[in-house]
């Protein structure tokens, strides 16, 4: 079976990535220099809200759980598009680093795709 990921990393879209596309984006991750902050709050973003998926005999993937309550599409079939190219903390317990980058990868998603992230 093929493996993909899915996640989000603004907070309003889920993403598909084919396994290879995110290993390059995590190896971006690693290697953002000057663009760190931003890299450093899109990969916990991603890796909070995302999981691995395999693609079923149907070409389904299942989303993670918290990732369909985060963008509120629990209970429901979500048909997928393909496309290109203000967050609270309430509810859950996260460090002042993970509020931050809620709170900052909100309005970063942008800039994160202008410097590489798929």
């Amino acid at each position: 079976m093929q493996k993909v990921f899915i996640t989000t990393v603004d907070l309003k879209l889920a993403r598909i990535y084919p396994k290879s596309a995110w290993e390059s984006n995590e190896n971006l991750f690693s290697t953002a220099g000057d663009f760190s902050r931003i890299a450093q709050d899109v990969a916990f973003i991603a890796n909070l809200f995302g999981a691995e998926s395999d693609i079923d005999a149907q070409s389904r993937v299942l989303m993670p759980a918290e990732l369909r309550r985060k963008l509120e599409i629990e209970a429901q079939s979500v048909w997928a598009g393909l496309y290109t190219g203000g967050s609270t903390c309430s509810g859950r317990k996260f460090t002042r680093s993970g509020c931050s980058a809620l709170w900052w990868i909100s309005r970063q998603s942008a800039d994160a795709r202008n410097e590489g992230i798929k």
